[in-house]
C-alpha cells in the first residue's frame, strides 16, 4: 500500500517511510506499507500590500510561516501598512520559511526653507511657495495698507524658517483701494459623519479658512469671504471637494454651482 506525503527531508518520488521497518523479517507476500515523498509542502505568498501589518503577521503564522519586520518610508502607503514582502507575492515557499515584511513609516518628511514672499502680488507668492513644496494657507486682507491690492505684507512662517513639505504659509495682503464686500456662506455639514474632519474654504483657489470640526455636532459651517465682483468658492472636507459656490460680492449673493455632498454620506 502506498501513501503520498509532504517531506522536507526527502525529494519527490523517494520512499520516506515503510512499515514494517527494516530489518524486520516478514512472511513472503506480506503487505508492506510505504509512504512516498511528494517533496516539501509549498505555500504561495499572497499579496499583502496595503494591509495592516499586525493582521498580516497573524495570517503568516496561520499559514505556517515565520516573519521579520523591516520599516521604511513610503510616499503614499500609510504608516503601519504593508508595502511588500520578500519573498514577493506569488512566490512558493516551504512551511517555516521566514518572510520579510516591509512596513511603511509613512512619507519621509522633507524640510524646506521658507522663501520671502512679502512685497509681491499674492498670485506670484503662491507660485513661489508651491515651487518650494509649500502651500498658501489663510489669506487675510489688511484694510489699512496703502500698498496696491493683493500685495503680500506679512507671512507666517517667516522667511528663513524651516518647514516640512506641504506646510501652509499664511499671508496678510493689502486691500489697496478696492471696495471690499463681505459675504458669509452657511455650508450644511454631513451629519452622518461622527468624527473629527478638517474643513477648508477657498476663494479663487486661495485658502481663506481651515478648521477641525465634528459634522455630527456641527450642523453647518459658516466661513466668511471678502472681495469684489464674481468669485468661486470651494469647500473641502479632508481635502476632498464637498461643495462649490459662485459668489457675487457686489450683489451680496451666492449660489451652489456643484454639490458633491452625496459622496460624504
Amino acid at each position: 500500500m502506498e501513501e503520498t506525503v509532504y517531506s522536507d527531508e526527502y525529494e519527490k518520488g523517494v520512499i520516506c517511510e515503510q512499515k514494517p521497518k527494516y530489518p524486520k523479517t516478514v512472511k513472503k507476500g506480506a503487505e508492506v506499507k510505504i509512504k512516498v515523498s511528494s517533496g516539501a509542502q509549498k505555500i504561495t505568498i499572497p499579496d499583502f500590500s496595503n494591509q495592516e501589518a499586525t493582521q498580516v503577521y497573524a495570517e503568516l503564522k496561520n499559514m505556517g510561516l515565520e516573519y521579520t519586520e523591516s520599516r521604511i518610508n513610503h510616499p503614499s502607503i500609510s504608516s503601519g501598512y504593508v508595502i511588500k514582502t520578500e519573498p514577493t507575492k506569488g512566490s512558493e515557499v516551504k512551511a517555516g520559511t521566514t518572510v520579510t515584511v516591509y512596513v511603511s513609516l509613512g512619507a519621509q518628511t522633507v524640510m524646506k526653507q521658507v522663501p520671502d514672499v512679502t512685497g509681491i502680488n499674492v498670485d506670484d507668492a503662491k507660485r513661489i511657495l508651491e515651487s518650494h513644496g509649500l502651500k498658501v494657507g489663510e489669506v487675510t486682507l489688511d484694510e489699512t495698507s496703502n500698498e496696491p491690492y493683493g500685495t503680500v505684507l506679512a507671512q507666517d512662517p517667516a522667511e528663513g524658517n524651516m518647514a516640512a513639505t506641504g506646510t501652509f504659509v499664511n499671508l496678510t495682503v493689502s486691500k489697496g483701494d478696492m471696495v471690499i464686500s463681505r459675504l458669509v456662506i452657511t455650508v450644511p455639514m454631513p451629519s452622518s459623519i461622527d468624527r473629527e474632519v478638517t474643513v477648508s474654504a477657498y476663494l479663487n483657489d486661495m485658502e481663506i479658512r481651515r478648521e477641525t470640526i465634528n459634522p455630527k455636532n456641527t450642523t453647518s459651517w459658516k466661513p466668511s469671504f471678502s472681495g469684489d465682483g464674481i468669485g468661486r468658492v470651494k469647500i473641502y472636507i479632508d481635502d476632498e471637494i464637498y461643495m462649490e459656490y459662485i459668489v457675487d460680492f457686489d450683489e451680496g449673493i451666492h449660489e451652489i454651482d456643484s454639490d458633491y455632498s452625496q459622496d460624504f454620506r
